[in-house]
Parts: structure tokens; sequence; C-alpha cells
């Protein structure tokens, strides 16, 4: 299962990386929503770069109306002192959702966490992507139980790796936790869980979510079920939502 989970992140990692541009867009539908842990309403859509196909979900106070002013798919640099025309409009709380088994459920849910640090690997240079909380209900019985966050070097804050969190109870504490590499199964390493995360045995690396009070966690999993809860109302059957991650 560590190996299959930590091969499907790979696979959301490529699809970000390699995203078109949000001008390619399509809305499919929208439903209005509550977030019952806060009480806090608003809006969920669900777009594609196909038609019928519902790839991201996308949050927002209000109604999305047009979703290709709404997001930016990969990160750029804005002058705050002279944004670009619509940088008002747009919402860092979006993601994208996978049908692994195909049963009409979103399963895997990869929420943005927003632009890190990617520690360079040989010759590559330092470099920005988005990252993500990989929400995921990893026994298909439509409870969240596992996450995957970007794993941070101690050293220098960037990111090398991930790591997943396992058995999260509902308080966002794991039970077991594991790093895994980008070249597959055999990086896959035990690591120690904590209140908020994770931290590698030699404590060089540690997970994303300890940069955030232990709330957060919980919170995070919690977007699961309000996903879910605007997919029925959109009355999302398959295949709208895809299987497993593609470039585009």
């Amino acid at each position: 299962m560590r190996s299959e989970l930590f091969a499907f992140h790979r696979g959301v990692i490529d699809q970000s990386d390699h995203a078109p541009s949000e001008q390619s867009l399509k809305k499919l539908c929208e439903a209005k929503v509550r977030h019952a842990p806060t009480g806090a309403s608003g809006y969920l859509a669900f777009a594609g770069f196909r038609k019928g196909d519902a790839a991201l979900a996308i949050m927002t106070s209000d109604s999305t109306g047009d979703v290709r002013r709404r997001i930016w798919l990969r990160p750029r640099f804005v002058d705050k002192k002279n944004p670009p025309p619509g940088f008002d409009l747009l919402t860092l709380d979006w993601g994208y959702v996978f049908d692994r088994n195909g049963d009409g459920r979103v399963d895997y849910f990869a929420f943005l966490i927003g632009p890190m640090s990617i520690a360079p690997r040989g010759d590559e240079a330092l470099r920005f992507a988005n990252r993500f909380w990989e929400v995921i209900d990893s026994d298909f019985n439509g409870e969240a139980d596992s996450l995957i966050v970007p794993a941070i070097r101690e050293s220098d804050g960037g990111v090398e790796g991930a790591m997943l969190l396992e058995g999260i109870a509902k308080s966002g504490e794991p039970s077991a936790c594991c790093w895994g590499g980008e070249s597959g199964s055999a990086d896959i390493k035990d690591c120690r869980p904590t209140a908020r995360g994770c931290r590698s045995l030699d404590n060089s690396l540690t997970a994303a979510s300890d940069r955030f009070p232990p709330a957060a966690i919980a919170f995070v999993m919690s977007q699961l079920p309000l996903v879910n809860s605007a997919a029925a109302e959109c009355n999302l059957k398959p295949p709208a939502i895809p299987r497993g991650p593609r470039r585009y």
C-alpha cells in the first residue's frame, strides 16, 4: 500500500508540474457547501480540461463564475504593489481530485499548500513548484485516514520527497508515518510520528505539517467529505472524476 500511494503521489506531482494553462479549464458544475466543523459556507466548483471532466475542486466564498480567473495552476511571481488585473479574484483553496477505485466518490484530494522551494538533485537548479496536502481515503470506506505532505529539510527548508502520515486520529495525530523519495519503493523509510506530523529518524527531515498548528491536519482531513458532498450535489457519476493523474 505504501509504495502504491507514493507512486500515485509522484503522478500527482508530475501532473501539477506539467499543468496546462488555466485558460483551458472548463467549469462542470458548482454547489453551495457548508463546512460542518467550522460552520463556514461557500461554493465548490468542479472543473477540468476536457468536456465532462471534474479534475479540480475550487472553493470560494462567492459563486466561482469564470473558473479561469479564480486560480493559477503554476506559481507566478507578482509585484504586490502592481498586481495583474483580476488578482483579487484568485483563491488558493483548490486542488486535484481523484476517484481511484471508480465508485464515484473522491478518495484522493490534493489540496493546495502553495509554492514551495524544491531541493535540487544533482545538477538541478533550485526551483519553486506547487505542493499539496494529499488527503487520502486509503481503504475506500468514505473516510479520510491518511495524508501525504512534503518533507522539509531542516538544513535549508527545501522540499525533499514526501511523508505519508497513516492512521490519523480525529485530533490530527498519525499513528505511523514514513518518508518516500522520488525514485520508487526502494526509497521508502520508516519515520517517527509526532503530534504535528512526522520526523525522519535522524531528524534531518520533517513533515510540512510540523510548521502548522496541530489542528491543521484535522482541518485538512475534513475537506474530503466537503468535496464529496459537493460531488453528490452535482450528481457526478463515473468517469467524471479521474481515476489517476495524467498529463493533459
